[in-house]
C-alpha cells in the first residue's frame, strides 16, 4: 500500500493577527488564533495485481481524498504560561476510488479502456467540499471537534456517499492530560517532576459509529506516551 500526501498549512493568526492580545488582568491576556490546513492523499498508486493472466490482471483499490481544516480558538495567556483556553475545527474531506468499472462485454470498451481515473476522480470541489454533498460515487466525512483547555474533547460528525444508503452519525468524548501538565509544569519547581510534566501524556478516548438501525459501532482508546523527547 503505497501513499502520497500533499498538505499546505496557512497559519492566518500568525500572518495577520500575531499582535492581536485581548488584555483582563494584569498578568492575563487572551489572544486568538486561527488556521486553515488543505490536504490531499493518493493511496495504493502502485501496479497492478497479476495472478495467472495477463488480461485479467485486478486493479488496486487506488483511492484519492481531498479536504480541509478550519480552526479557530483561544490561548490563555497567565504570566509566562500559554494555556489553549479553547480550541473549534471543522473538518471536510471527500474520497473517491479512482477504479474505473470495466464491461468485458463491451469490445469498443475493452479496447479504449482506462483502468484509473485522474488524480481526483469525480471529487468536485464546490459539491462535495464547500456544498458537501455527497453522491453514489464520492463519500463526503465532515466532522467538528470541541477542545476546552486542552483537555476535554467533544466529537460530533457524519459521513455519505459511495457505499451508503443513509447518512451515518459520529460522536465522541476524549480526555487528554496535555493541558493540565501544561500548567503544572510551570507551577512545579522540582526539576524531576516538570520534566514528566514536559513529556508525559496521558489521552483517553470513546468515539462511536452509526452502523444500523440506530446500532452504534463503540471503540475506546488509551494511551501514555512520551512527547518532545530530542534525541
Amino acid at each position: 500500500c503505497n501513499v502520497d500526501e500533499i498538505t499546505v498549512f496557512f497559519p492566518i493568526s500568525d500572518l495577520f493577527m500575531n499582535k492581536v492580545i485581548w488584555q483582563i488582568y494584569n498578568s492575563t491576556a487572551i489572544k486568538p488564533k486561527m488556521n486553515f490546513n488543505l490536504g490531499y492523499s493518493l493511496t495504493n498508486y502502485g501496479d497492478e495485481i497479476i495472478y495467472f493472466d495477463e488480461a485479467q490482471k485486478v486493479p488496486l483499490s487506488r483511492t484519492a481524498r481531498l479536504g480541509y481544516t478550519f480552526d479557530f480558538g483561544f490561548d490563555l495567556l497567565l504570566d509566562k504560561t500559554k494555556i489553549n483556553f479553547f480550541n473549534y475545527s471543522f473538518t471536510a474531506e471527500a474520497d473517491d476510488i479512482l477504479v474505473n468499472p470495466r464491461n468485458i462485454y463491451d469490445e469498443d470498451l475493452s479496447k479504449n479502456y482506462k483502468m484509473y481515473q485522474g488524480i481526483l476522480g469525480d471529487i468536485n470541489f464546490s459539491k462535495h467540499l464547500l456544498n458537501l454533498e455527497s453522491d453514489d460515487k464520492v463519500t463526503v466525512h465532515k466532522g467538528h471537534i470541541f477542545n476546552f483547555f486542552n483537555t476535554f474533547i467533544l466529537t460530533v460528525g457524519s459521513f455519505d456517499g459511495r457505499g451508503y444508503n443513509s447518512n451515518r452519525k459520529t460522536h465522541g468524548l476524549g480526555f487528554t492530560s496535555i493541558g493540565i501538565f501544561d500548567l503544572l509544569s510551570n507551577k512545579v519547581e522540582d526539576p524531576t517532576l516538570k520534566y514528566f510534566f514536559e513529556h508525559f501524556t496521558i489521552d483517553y478516548f470513546n468515539s462511536n459509529v452509526e452502523f444500523i438501525n440506530g446500532r452504534d459501532i463503540n471503540f475506546d482508546n488509551l494511551s501514555i506516551h512520551f512527547r518532545g523527547i530530542e534525541l
